[in-house]
């Protein structure tokens, strides 16, 4: 930074009149000092201008002494903290760099979404064929093993579409596609499609709506996606108990919140959720499948619909996950 005016006339100021700193030392010189690193010079040569110097990351100094028919009125100094210029601009360019590659990763897996879907659901499709015509003719274990290939081409097939779900966001290929909405209608259809992943006998699918949910402008599909992945993810982590969903509405906004009587998630854990290949449990003998990307995709597609997506939990008890959105989307102007 720049320093202007007087000199502390106090030797325990900070630019003493002396020859012990830059600026002293420019004052008594009456002449302009500049030194090239001040964290290099000898211990004796300037002790306060160097002991300031490490403790603030100076290197680089200019002092100028302010002058009136040839006496100090005070003094002007430049300091700059080459390092610090040089690591800033560096990790600056990385930044770049990293998304940069980032982008073009997007971009890729957005172009390939076609090519990579294709041949997976002609493998899906085709099993299911093979399956359908030769189930009396085929041995039991065989029949079985058609089976497996089916379940696993259909895992890798949800797996593929996360991806590319999350890639199209990034590279800005999502569009919101808005319209009349009946919430309840939309949530029956969610708790239909999750009903079969909940523990029979064990857990209670509670639903609890208010009584006048207005109608919604918004785009239904991707209000569905949420839903579906915050109804999947309790039961996928409730054992027993129950997994609640709730629906209210004031002031213009809808909260869609879905509790769970689960395992809970660590304090630690809360934010990461939400962030690209984040799982709570991430070790190798983790019980739960998936990608870690179910959560990111809500909440990148809630924000996208003017939205949010929030968590609260109490490890061992339960989660609580909330869905926020606009009673009527507002495109962004």
């Amino acid at each position: 930074g720049a320093h202007d005016g007087p000199i502390p006339p106090d030797p325990r100021g900070a630019w003493p009149a002396d020859a012990t700193s830059v600026t002293g030392r420019s004052v008594t010189a009456r002449h302009a000092i500049h030194v090239a690193d001040l964290q290099a010079v000898a211990d004796d040569e300037y002790p306060v201008g160097k002991r300031q110097a490490l403790e603030l990351g100076e290197r680089t100094v200019l002092a100028t002494p302010l002058l009136r028919e040839g006496e100090p009125l005070g003094v002007d100094q430049a300091v700059i903290a080459i390092e610090n210029v040089r690591l800033f601009n560096e990790i600056q360019e990385k930044s770049r760099q990293l998304e940069i590659a980032s982008r073009h990763k997007s971009e890729f897996l957005a172009n390939m979404s076609h090519e990579l879907r294709t041949p997976l659901n002609a493998i899906i499709g085709f099993t299911r064929i093979v399956m359908r015509r030769s189930q009396e003719k085929l041995e039991p274990q065989q029949y079985d093993n058609l089976e497996k290939i089916l379940a696993s081409g259909q895992h890798l097939l949800a797996l593929i579409n996360s991806i590319l779900d999350l890639s199209k966001i990034e590279a800005g290929r999502v569009e919101v596609n808005a319209g009349e909405v009946a919430l309840p209608a939309v949530l029956e259809q969610c708790v239909r499609t999750v009903e079969p992943l909940v523990k029979p006998d064990a857990v209670h699918l509670v639903k609890e709506y208010d009584a006048a949910l207005p109608p919604m402008y918004v785009d239904e599909e991707k209000l569905r996606q949420i839903v579906i992945n915050l109804l999947s993810n309790a039961a996928k982590f409730t054992e027993r108990g129950s997994v609640r969903l709730r629906a209210q509405a004031s002031n213009g906004s809808v909260a869609i919140a879905v509790s769970d009587t689960g395992i809970g998630i660590p304090p630690d854990k809360l934010d990461v959720i939400f962030e690209e290949f984040e799982q709570a449990d991430a070790s190798s003998t983790r019980i739960y499948g998936g990608t870690g990307l179910g959560l990111a995709i809500a909440r990148r597609l809630a924000r996208l619909m003017g939205g949010d997506v929030t968590a609260e939990s109490v490890l061992g008890s339960g989660s609580t996950f909330r869905l926020t959105l606009p009673v009527r989307y507002r495109a962004a102007a």
